[in-house]
């Protein structure tokens, strides 16, 4: 009978285990406020993507809009003739408002 497995010693790991469970759900209970900041999180991240595609297309509409009223001025140096603005002015106005995206990143900043 000295080859029967000893099943007190299966018990008390089994008794470990349910005991580390109990005490996992017991430090669990004091995260509630954690867990609930972490769903409203979650549950405005969808909120939050609209917001910032809604900002992207306002800043695209008045971005094309300052390149439309722009484009007398570009067209006029294009041409060889000085604008309203001095080289200088122009030169950094192209450097900020160059294109469709050099607009919108100064538009951003």
């Amino acid at each position: 009978n000295n080859m029967a497995p000893d099943t007190s010693a299966i018990r008390l790991f089994r008794t470990f285990r349910v005991a580390r469970g109990l005490r996992i759900i017991r430090v669990l209970r004091h995260f509630k406020d954690l867990r609930v900041m972490i769903a409203g999180i979650m549950l405005s991240a969808q909120s939050l993507v609209w917001a910032l595609l809604l900002l992207a297309v306002i800043i695209y509409m008045f971005a094309v809009c300052i390149l439309q009223f722009s484009e007398n001025e570009v067209e006029t140096w294009h041409g060889g003739s000085a604008g309203i603005l001095t080289e200088l002015e122009f030169s950094i106005f192209i450097q900020k408002y160059g294109n469709i995206g050099l607009t919108m990143l100064t538009l951003f900043q």
